[in-house]
């Protein structure tokens, strides 16, 4: 039985919002109606300045980026229910020991409701940026090393790791996290992440796969878990997407359309190869989900596209009531 999670706007003005749409009102009533209809989740983005597709469109105000982790603390502090996730953080911006203890300290305030989803999002000059490193760098090598660190420092007393771009000696560092493991999950649509995945992470986040590669994919991340020494570990399947949910299907396409006055809604139609939205009737949602059972998708991941918090709101709801139930027996929370 797959969960249901609500994507919240934080990075999304100017491409599924209207510029100057987003403030803290809007995500915090998304939020709390989410759970008030038994959504299982929330998930926030991260982006360190404006994106192409936006800029390109908009010249006047450079959209707003709530921070995640700060974000995250006050939907804690608003909800009792939802699991709240980072889809994702870009971990190469972060520094491990201090990552560490804001994830942990978010864990144990939120009473163990943390995942920790993880991606290589960005231009390498901001890489740059936030590492101060000018020679050529490895992304990914980045991240696993941070992973690493991370996990130390979650587990050991005194950690001591020493990598290629992180290192700290005998680090003593509490509160741990309430959960055991706090998942860390990680985000990609290329063989060698779901390999990173496999030996590892805890989980997988998909956003343009269709369920044929998505199947290949979980037989690479599944051996690469074998050869790690972790045959039988559960993994998390999360599968993104982006909606437009009304009554009818053409009502949908307008909600979308509307959804960016002024400009382009991010996204194209499905084009064969990929697939990232949902846009239709409950009934046409369904059906696209349906395509999906079988594949070991753990987790549903929705961001809808909204002109203001009233649209988003109606759509919430409408999801909730006619298209959740299908996938979810009477009386399962």
């Amino acid at each position: 039985m797959p969960r249901f999670s609500l994507f919240l706007p934080n990075i999304h003005e100017g491409r599924f919002i209207p510029m100057g749409a987003l403030g803290p009102d809007h995500m915090f009533r998304l939020t709390e109606r989410a759970e008030e209809l038994e959504f299982d989740g929330i998930w926030i983005g991260e982006f360190m300045e404006s994106q192409a597709d936006v800029t390109a469109q908009f010249s006047d105000r450079p959209p707003s980026y709530y921070a995640p982790l700060t974000l995250l603390a006050m939907l804690a502090a608003r909800t009792s229910r939802v699991r709240l996730t980072t889809g994702v953080l870009v971990l190469p911006y972060h520094d491990p020991l201090i990552l560490a203890r804001e994830i942990a300290t978010l864990d144990v305030l939120s009473g163990g409701r943390v995942t920790l989803g993880t991606g290589l999002g960005g231009a390498v000059q901001n890489y740059r940026r936030t590492r101060k490193i000018h020679r050529p760098l490895n992304r990914a090598a980045m991240m696993e090393e941070a992973v690493r660190a991370i996990r130390f420092l979650w587990e050991e007393r005194l950690a001591t790791f020493v990598g290629e771009y992180f290192e700290f000696h005998d680090v003593e560092t509490f509160p741990k996290p309430l959960q055991h493991p706090l998942p860390i999950v990680m985000a990609g649509g290329a063989d060698v992440v779901v390999e990173r995945v496999g030996r590892l992470a805890n989980g997988w986040i998909d956003t343009y796969l269709l369920p044929d590669a998505m199947r290949a994919h979980l037989e690479r991340l599944y051996a690469s878990a074998r050869q790690a020494g972790r045959a039988g570990e559960r993994f998390e399947i999360m599968r993104s997407f982006f909606c437009s949910v009304a009554t009818t299907d053409e009502a949908a396409q307008r909600q979308r359309q509307e959804s960016v006055p002024g400009g382009r809604p991010a996204g194209r139609s499905n084009d064969g190869e990929r697939e990232f939205l949902l846009v239709g009737s409950p009934e046409t949602i369904v059906r696209q989900l349906r395509r999906y059972d079988g594949v070991g998708v753990t987790e549903f991941n929705i961001a809808f596209y909204h002109r203001d918090v009233k649209t988003a709101l109606a759509q919430i709801q409408l999801f909730a009531e006619e298209v959740i139930p299908v996938f979810r027996p009477k009386g399962a929370v």
